[in-house]
């Protein structure tokens, strides 16, 4: 029993000794303010920013994800639309949701590729 004792004072002092130390000397910053510039990875994401994205969401307009975020807004809104037909499958929405997430960590601001649908629909993920 005086183990258990010794051991969980001893915990209690290691606690507060950790509480008066100063911070962390790493400090977070914010997302706009990291940029990468070397030359392994810096041409990487610049290929993701100016092909691979454009390209994703290009096939979620093709392959109709797009056009179901459309049918929800026309449904929530009350208004007619033709296609009532549910989506052949249930990550459809995910796939774009997923695209769009790439698109605005990938430096929205010098972004002109992406395809004119998508924009209209991204108008939210503009420079500001």
């Amino acid at each position: 029993m005086t183990v258990v004792v010794v051991s969980l004072a001893a915990g209690s002092a290691h606690t507060q000794t950790q509480a008066t130390k100063p911070d962390y000397p790493v400090q977070p910053v914010p997302f706009t303010r990291v940029h990468v510039n070397d030359v392994f990875w810096a041409p990487r994401i610049e290929t993701n920013r100016t092909a691979s994205i454009p390209a994703a969401f290009e096939q979620c307009e093709l392959t109709g994800r797009v056009d179901n975020f459309v049918r929800a807004a026309k449904a929530l809104r009350g208004e007619h639309f033709e296609n009532k037909a549910n989506p052949p499958y249930p990550f459809d929405d995910t796939d774009l949701y997923k695209v769009a997430t790439s698109r605005a960590s990938s430096r929205p601001c010098r972004d002109t590729s992406t395809p004119n649908v998508a924009r209209r629909q991204l108008r939210g993920l503009s420079c500001s």
